[in-house]
């Protein structure tokens, strides 16, 4: 926020920002009915949006609290370092000319996420944060935190559903009204995206990634890739190269 103030409502709580401040909404914030309320005549802000694959591969491998943080409280006095995240974002933004403008921007909001979480911890501490979520809300997240944690070992709908003490069918139910995807739809994102950043970031063969997702052999693992992106890990990682 760069001037005035605005109040808007979010998980069925409402929350004011103002100047020096940072508001996150995502997808799942708008499915809990978020809405302005009010904003001052001043109100100025700079805002980003950005598509689901864009945040999933900027935001991916930040630590779980994050997005506790984020929807137990979406907004964060950040005080003079918000105008320097601003300016430096702004900047690479609007630099279409860079060849490396997408990793770029994708690295800076990687950054901005750990900051925003480290100045979230330092401001809250150890004291627990008011959650203003519902219990289907609550529940929603408690299956990604342990999806988070397990995918890379368990991947049906069942171990989490056995894990959170509910049916299988109950989860399904609560995430698609929630989150609008099944559990099993959410599961094989996450390996996707774990997938997709070993072949971005590593050297490891098809034989090791299999491994290391516990999938029973590399053929297996590279069908289930090819059905969920359309293209091979080769190709994929061909054309993840940067110029």
């Amino acid at each position: 926020m760069r001037c005035g103030s605005a109040s808007f409502r979010a998980s069925n709580a409402c929350f004011t920002s103002g100047i020096r401040s940072f508001s996150g909404l995502s997808p799942i914030h708008a499915s809990m009915r978020s809405a302005f309320s009010s904003m001052t005549a001043a109100f100025n802000t700079f805002y980003c949006l950005m598509s689901r694959d864009f945040a999933e591969k900027s935001f991916y491998d930040i630590p779980n609290g994050f997005y506790d943080s984020f929807y137990a409280s979406p907004i964060l006095q950040m005080g003079d370092t918000m105008g320097d995240w601003m300016k430096i974002l702004g900047d690479i933004y609007t630099d279409h000319a860079n060849l490396y403008h997408p990793n770029i921007l994708s690295g800076l909001l990687h950054a901005f996420a750990l900051d925003y979480y480290d100045k979230w911890k330092r401001c809250n501490g150890d004291q627990p944060v008011k959650d203003n979520r519902n219990p289907a809300e609550a529940l929603c997240m408690k299956f990604y935190n342990l999806l988070f944690d397990h995918f890379r070992e368990h991947r049906t709908t069942a171990y989490y559903a056995n894990r959170l003490c509910i049916t299988p069918n109950y989860l399904a139910m609560v995430t698609r009204q929630v989150c609008g995807e099944t559990p099993k739809q959410a599961i094989d994102r996450q390996v996707i995206l774990e997938m997709k950043y070993m072949l971005r970031n590593t050297t490891m063969t098809a034989e090791q990634m299999a491994l290391h997702l516990h999938f029973p052999d590399t053929s297996y693992m590279c069908r289930f890739f090819r059905k969920q992106t359309g293209t091979s890990l080769s190709e994929y990682r061909k054309n993840s190269v940067m110029p």
